[in-house]
């Protein structure tokens, strides 16, 4: 009997030393690292569709998302406002967990010369005013 309550309390002891080993605080990091895909699938009756799925992100935050035309490395890191012209975009709000995963169905057709996808936010601008680029992925 007794050695039934040594085995226990030693398997117990294990197991907290390997859980205090790995556990972290999801609120001890502070340095949140965004990561994701992003890439063009065909829908019902050749539709253009892409499909988008980020993690990382600020929980219930909104981004915008835009399809560029130039890769990831060309992006500029901070953008004082959204140039003019066409551009294929979409709002993504984050979830809870600060993840995000959604399709954009009845894309047009040009978007298939987009090189990158960006995430672009104001609450990373600081006092500047302007938008961030806080996440870019290239398709492709």
């Amino acid at each position: 009997m007794n050695v039934k309550i040594a085995g226990v309390l030693i398997f117990l002891a294990g197991t907290a030393t390997v859980f205090a080993a790995t556990h972290a605080s999801l609120n001890e990091n502070n340095e949140t690292r965004i990561s994701g895909i992003a890439g063009f699938v065909d829908g019902v009756g050749n539709q253009l569709n892409m499909e988008m799925e980020f993690v990382g992100l600020q929980p219930n935050s909104l981004y915008v998302a835009r399809l560029e035309n130039t890769s990831c490395q060309n992006i500029s890191a901070n953008v004082s406002s959204l140039p003019g012209g066409e551009h294929v975009a979409a709002f993504v709000e984050s979830n809870q967990f600060g993840a995000y995963s959604n399709i954009l169905k009845g894309l047009p057709d040009q978007v298939m010369t987009a090189q990158s996808v960006a995430l672009y936010s104001d609450f990373s601008a600081g006092q500047s005013g302007g938008v961030s680029t806080v996440y870019c992925v290239d398709l492709g």
